[in-house]
């Protein structure tokens, strides 16, 4: 909400906090508080630590005189916060200025921007781990909470580079097919995710894959699709459902299989023992 120049002059209003330089804000609305005498009302460490105080209160709270200080400290607090910073106070019950104070300083205190360089450096130096991909995944999600929590907002493609770029090399595959995906949002790069490290959790089976000499592993799932009625996928990453989630080869830039197993890849450098990638049989990873 946009105040006009003859609120802003109004003598409860001096400096509208929009969520930036909370210190500041603060130490300037005690000393306003303090000014109108109001500052005993809305700090209750203080309340707590005077008996005298408390005496008072109990003689005049009942009296139209004190009911109006309160009122106008909460008015003092509410009209110096911007409508989006007003939302903490929204929610109270009643309009007691020591409530409200204490909720604008649970929401606000301690985000200075050191908070977000700290928060920041985080995101930045996050890794995935290799034996723990779900935990690390979890992990990832609370500094994003976090990042949140400090009203700092960034491109849901930046968190998904990110967990890519961090993956461990074996999802290398996985990785290049995200990124030559029609659509991409973080919820499916964090199922593909957890779904491939759950197929290489699975234990290969004693065979070998032809001659190839390198060293690639038969992974067997037990999944089933309901939708094509066909095993090695769910419904929800079935092709024939969802034609955007094929992968995508790097090198010969078709859909259906990985960079390593293209057929046209395996030619060019002399191999014939390449492995057709599609839903209904196990894949080469």
């Amino acid at each position: 909400m946009d105040f006009t120049k003859k609120e802003r002059n109004n003598s409860l209003i001096f400096n509208i906090f929009d969520g930036k330089n909370f210190r500041e804000w603060k130490e300037l609305m005690i000393l306003f508080l303090m000014g109108c005498g109001l500052w005993n009302l809305v700090n209750r460490s203080l309340e707590s630590e005077s008996e005298e105080f408390k005496a008072e209160v109990a003689t005049r709270e009942g009296t139209l005189e004190f009911q109006e200080k309160k009122q106008k400290a909460y008015a003092i607090l509410s009209l110096n916060l911007s409508s989006s910073c007003r939302d903490c106070i929204r929610a109270l019950d009643g309009t007691d200025p020591a409530a409200a104070w204490e909720a604008i300083v649970r929401k606000f205190e301690g985000k200075t921007p050191l908070d977000n360089l700290l928060a920041l450096d985080e995101l930045l130096a996050f890794t995935l781990s290799c034996d723990d991909i779900p935990g690390s995944i979890s992990k990832f999600r609370q500094i994003i909470e976090h990042l949140k929590g400090l009203n700092i907002e960034l491109d849901e493609h930046l968190y998904i580079a990110l967990l890519l770029r961090n993956l461990p090399e074996k999802f290398n595959p996985l990785a290049t097919n995200l990124r030559h995906r029609e659509e991409i949002t973080f919820d499916i790069a964090i199922d593909a995710i957890e779904s491939e490290a759950k197929a290489f959790d699975v234990k290969p089976d004693n065979q070998t894959m032809g001659q190839s000499t390198s060293s690639e592993v038969l992974v067997v799932t037990n999944d089933f699709c309901q939708h094509c009625k066909k095993p090695g996928h769910t419904k929800r990453g079935c092709w024939k459902l969802h034609p955007n989630l094929a992968p995508f080869c790097d090198f010969c830039g078709g859909k259906g299989h990985w960079g390593t197993n293209c057929r046209k890849k395996s030619e060019s450098i002399g191999h014939s023992n390449c492995v057709t990638f599609d839903q209904e049989r196990p894949y080469v990873l």
